[in-house]
């Protein structure tokens, strides 16, 4: 049982609130903190109403973690492949975080693809969803040399092979802005999370939510060096507190074709 963290939260509330979990080294799912949101569950809520409402209700599994699974493409191919409803957090050098929404099932590809669902946003300091226009169909390209999002002769963000620079421009895709605090950035860290299936979280998730956000606000206070925890379970007792906008397969060999 996770320690004490003098206060006690309802079990209904994550009926309605996603929780952020992992998996230990005997493939347990326990709470855990993101290095890139730190104002849970805010962010989450946020993010989550730009996605397509079968996301709504699902819990979100830490699948990617630079700080946590370290800087290789070949890990993050491992970890990420064939998992689908998945979002990409990025924070750069200033402090600015954003990301992307990808539905296809993620893959080792020498073309782009995925559906009219992806959408590119802004996180920090500012949310702001940009979806597609229409203008083409260029909406995922990844193998080990690169994540692209976007085309139309300017990515909308684009992750270099060793998770270290990035670049962000007007991407004519989603119709958006950079998404950086400028065109070319440093990455400091980048998560990527799936919206989790019943299938996949079990019975044990569904009977100790209480515990597990209890472990997500340890962890959590782990991460920060002022020991400050920003997870409030006030926040979710008081709704006008919540923002209104509110498996792993192994690494193929080769490039899968379209």
């Amino acid at each position: 049982e996770p320690e004490d963290v003098g206060d006690q939260f309802p079990e209904s509330w994550g009926i309605e609130t996603p929780l952020l979990l992992g998996r230990n080294e005997d493939d347990e799912i326990i709470g855990i903190a993101s290095d890139i949101l730190k104002e849970y569950p805010k962010d989450v809520e946020t993010i989550r109403g730009a996605m397509p409402a079968r996301c709504s209700v699902r819990d979100w599994e830490l699948l990617y973690s630079t700080k946590r699974s370290g800087m290789s493409m070949h890990t993050f191919f491992r970890q990420v492949s064939g998992r689908h409803d998945t979002v990409l957090l990025v924070k750069d050098d200033a402090g600015h975080t954003f990301g992307a929404f990808v539905p296809s099932p993620w893959k080792n590809a020498k073309g782009f693809y995925g559906t009219g669902e992806c959408f590119v946003f802004k996180l920090a300091p500012t949310f702001q969803a940009f979806r597609w226009s229409r203008a083409d169909n260029t909406f995922v390209l990844s193998n080990p040399h690169k994540l692209v999002f976007g085309g139309g002769g300017s990515p909308a963000l684009v992750i270099d092979a060793d998770f270290n620079r990035g670049t962000s421009k007007s991407c004519p895709t989603f119709r958006s802005s950079c998404l950086a605090h400028k065109e070319s950035f440093r990455c400091i860290h980048l998560e990527v999370w799936a919206m989790l299936e019943e299938a996949h979280a079990g019975l044990d998730v569904q009977l100790n939510r209480t515990s597990i956000l209890k472990q997500m606000m340890i962890n959590e206070r782990q991460l920060r060096p002022d020991g400050h925890c920003a997870t409030s379970l006030a926040a979710f007792r008081d709704p006008a507190q919540r923002s209104s906008s509110a498996v792993e397969k192994r690494w193929e060999e080769g490039i899968d074709a379209e």
